[in-house]
């Protein structure tokens, strides 16, 4: 115990900086889904860009009225916010926690939502049947039969979204699960789904899901802005460099790309932002793309809603039997179901692939053969 000569040690009249961020993060889902469950929207549109680690994910939440023909940006991670009494901004980045008390609220409120992930759902079929039958060191007896190398690297959604962008004329910017990075992502999205809530609905662009409030899918924001908004295609090429030790933009021209691209959305669907302004213009003023393209994945999501209910005549996405044709489509479902399928948005005026368009490359039954040699001769 100490006595009155002891010298006591002044209160600390401000908390950490780090105390009250964290407190901050805790409390900010707490404040933001009371506003997005409120009743005011009919439905709500999640977004979500994926990548192999959680630091450079996005999420973004649209809520849309009852007739899905306006919609409010309520949320757009990540994105660095002010706290009272800081000069220093924090940064908030969506955490697989944060993303699956996101959606147990929407379902608890038992409000119908759309969560479009920017990420592959699965792998080739190709892929893993050669992979299977492998062996480093050869098998006396044994010769594999390996599929055609755009089979094994790219999924037939992969195939079909490549063919289509060509047709357009635009570049076939679809990277390969089976043979780029894009791999790691993935995987992480495969183990992230086992807890995020309601995910057996899950639409891979057939018979849609019977039941339950929210429906996630697969998307691509890159074969979106290249299929409707060509002119922006270079959206994801800002670049940073170091002057005076401070990081500024190359040219004003690069931040322009996605301002001009936002107001091309906004020319076509009626989004208030004011809830997220500075969020928003982060998003367009930084390298990174995480935020940007959960924005973008949650306008697919807002589309795949008027695709899949009311509106259902006037929106087009690349479901497998717009760009297959109905007969390949149906024949393709298992496959489909086990490698996943990217749906986006398509112009009115695509050309859909048809059945007697075939695959530029040679089908096989997704396994790669294994024949015995032996006894040849």
């Amino acid at each position: 115990m100490a006595d009155a000569s002891t010298p006591v040690s002044p209160k600390r009249k401000k908390l950490l900086f780090a105390d009250v961020a964290s407190d901050f993060e805790k409390a900010l889902l707490a404040s933001v889904l009371p506003d997005i469950t409120s009743g005011r929207a009919g439905f709500v549109a999640v977004g979500i860009d994926m990548a192999a680690q959680e630091d450079n994910w996005g999420v973004s939440v649209i809520t849309i009225d009852e007739g899905l023909s306006r919609g409010s940006l309520r949320l757009l991670l990540p994105h660095r916010f002010d706290l009272d009494g800081y000069k220093k901004k924090h940064p908030v980045k969506p955490s697989g926690a944060f993303i699956a008390q996101l959606v147990s609220g929407l379902i608890e409120h038992r409000i119908p939502a759309a969560v479009a992930v920017d990420v592959p759902f699965g792998w080739p079929q190709e892929h893993s049947s050669f992979l299977e039958a492998w062996s480093a060191v050869p098998v006396q007896g044994v010769a594999i039969s390996p599929p055609s190398r755009s089979c094994f690297e790219y999924r037939l959604c992969d195939r079909a979204m490549m063919r289509l962008l060509k047709q357009e004329g635009r570049a076939a910017a679809v990277l390969a699960v089976g043979a780029d990075k894009i791999a790691s992502a993935a995987f992480q999205w495969a183990i992230q789904r086992v807890g995020l809530p309601g995910f057996g609905q899950v639409d891979v662009g057939h018979d849609p899901p019977v039941g339950g409030e929210v429906v996630y899918f697969e998307t691509y924001p890159s074969a979106l802005v290249r299929l409707n908004y060509p002119s922006f295609a270079g959206y994801k090429t800002l670049k940073e460099t170091k002057e005076g030790g401070k990081a500024a933009h190359d040219q004003p021209a690069e931040r322009q790309a996605r301002h001009d691209l936002l107001d091309a959305i906004r020319g076509e669907y009626c989004i208030d932002t004011t809830h997220c302004v500075s969020a928003l213009e982060a998003a367009c003023a930084t390298s990174a793309s995480d935020a940007f393209d959960g924005f973008l994945s949650a306008i697919t999501a807002w589309d795949y809603l008027k695709w899949r209910t009311r509106q259902a005549g006037t929106v087009r996405m690349s479901s497998p039997t717009e760009l297959l044709g109905p007969r390949t489509a149906a024949a393709e479902k298992a496959r489909i179901e086990k490698e996943g399928w990217f749906l986006v948005r398509l112009p009115i005026s695509t050309v859909g692939l048809h059945d007697d368009v075939g695959e530029q490359e040679p089908q096989n039954d997704g396994r790669a053969r294994v024949e015995s040699t032996r006894g040849e001769g």
